[in-house]
């Protein structure tokens, strides 16, 4: 599950989620997190992979998020 906050609510925010028994919690930057899915970012070439992209594919989807990032 992904939550997004401000810094300055992120207690509040926990405290609610763990009355509903999260217990794990990760703290992430936004800009780590699209680091992530850029190209050649973990979570880009994961995805890729795990979808059997051709090449000419992974290429396209690689040039769109430069694009748009």
């Amino acid at each position: 599950m992904g939550v997004y906050c401000d810094d300055g609510q992120s207690d509040e925010v926990w405290q609610f989620l763990a009355n509903f028994g999260v217990k794990e919690k990760k703290w992430v930057y936004e800009r780590d997190l699209i680091q992530k899915w850029m190209p050649s970012g973990v979570f880009m070439e994961r995805w890729i992979t795990a979808h059997g992209l051709k090449d000419t594919e992974a290429g396209k989807l690689r040039e769109e998020a430069r694009c748009k990032y």
